[in-house]
C-alpha cells in the first residue's frame, strides 16, 4: 500500500506550473510526473477528494449566503471556515499520511489546490512546503517551516477549536463542535493575529482546556479579541506556563483563570 507525497523541490515546480498556468486539464499528468509513492498506510484518493469538493461548494455557498461579492472577498473568514474541513478530512486519515511532510504538500497542491489557490494567491514557498533561497546564496534553497503551511496550520486551527461550545453541554451537534473557529470573525476580532500568532505558532494552543477558555473569553465581553488586547492576555499566559501545569486545568478553572487575566490586561 502507498501514498502520495512531494519532495520540497517537486512542490515548487508544481507550485510553478500552478503559478503560471491554469494546470486543471493536465493535473493528473501533473501528479504522476512530480508525486513519489511512500510505503505504509493506502490513500483513500476518492474520500479525500470529495471532501475537498464539498469544502470548496461548501464555501461558495457560504460566499452567496453572506451576500460577499467573490470567493474571495473574506480571506480571513475563509481560512476560519475551512479549519473545520481540513481538520474533518485529515483527523480521519492514517496517522503514517498525517505525519508525513511530503503528504501535506501533496494535500496543499493537488486536492485542496484550489484553497492553496484562493488563500495565498501569490503561492509563496511556506505556505505549501516549499523551499526558499538563501538571501546571501541563492544558489543555496532552504526548508520553510511547518507550522506557515497552509494546510498544516488550518488543520491546527481546526483540532484546536474542536469540542463543544459548553462542556457541560452533552448533546452538541457536529457544527457545534467547531464554532470556535469562526467565533473570532463572527465577534468582530482579528481572526489571524488570534490564530496564527497565540493559537497555532505557540504553545498556549496545545495546553489541554486553555485555548477553549481563551477564545470563549476574549470574544466574550468586554471583549479582547483584536491585536493588542489579544496579545497582552497571551503574554501573560505565556508567562505562566512556565511554572504552573496549565494543561492540567479543567474547563472551568482555565476558564476563570483566562478571565483573571483579559481583566488584568486590559485594565493595564
Amino acid at each position: 500500500m502507498t501514498y502520495p507525497t512531494l519532495t520540497p523541490r517537486s512542490a515548487d515546480q508544481v507550485a510553478d506550473a500552478i503559478r503560471f498556468a491554469d494546470p486543471d486539464d493536465v493535473i493528473t499528468t501533473l501528479e504522476a510526473d512530480s508525486c513519489v509513492g511512500a510505503d505504509g498506510a493506502d490513500y483513500p484518493r476518492a474520500a479525500v477528494e470529495s471532501a475537498a469538493e464539498t469544502a470548496q461548494a461548501a464555501w461558495s455557498t457560504q460566499v452567496d449566503r453572506l451576500g460577499l461579492k467573490s470567493l474571495d472577498a473574506d480571506l480571513y473568514l475563509l481560512e476560519a471556515f475551512m479549519a473545520e474541513h481540513i481538520h474533518r478530512t485529515v483527523q480521519a486519515l492514517p496517522i503514517d499520511l498525517r505525519e508525513d511532510p511530503g503528504f501535506w504538500r501533496y494535500l496543499a497542491l493537488f486536492p485542496f489546490r484550489w484553497y492553496l489557490k484562493l488563500r495565498e494567491p501569490e503561492l509563496q514557498p511556506q505556505d505549501y512546503g516549499g523551499t526558499k533561497p538563501d538571501k546571501d546564496r541563492p544558489d543555496k534553497r532552504h526548508l520553510t517551516q511547518a507550522n506557515y503551511q497552509l494546510l498544516f496550520r488550518t488543520y491546527l486551527w481546526g483540532k484546536i477549536a474542536f469540542g463543544k461550545p459548553n462542556p457541560d453541554k452533552v448533546n452538541a451537534n457536529e457544527k457545534d463542535l467547531y464554532s470556535r473557529a469562526t467565533l473570532v470573525n463572527e465577534t468582530n476580532g482579528a481572526p489571524t493575529d488570534v490564530w496564527h500568532s497565540h493559537m497555532v505558532r505557540v504553545q498556549l494552543g496545545q495546553l489541554g482546556h486553555l485555548p477553549h477558555a481563551f477564545i470563549d473569553s476574549i470574544c466574550d465581553e468586554p471583549k479582547a479579541n483584536t491585536t493588542k488586547p489579544a496579545r497582552l492576555v497571551e503574554k501573560r499566559l505565556t508567562r505562566m506556563k512556565h511554572n504552573i501545569l496549565l494543561d492540567v486545568y479543567d474547563a472551568p478553572k482555565a476558564r476563570a483563570l483566562v478571565d483573571e487575566q483579559k481583566t488584568l490586561a486590559l485594565n493595564k
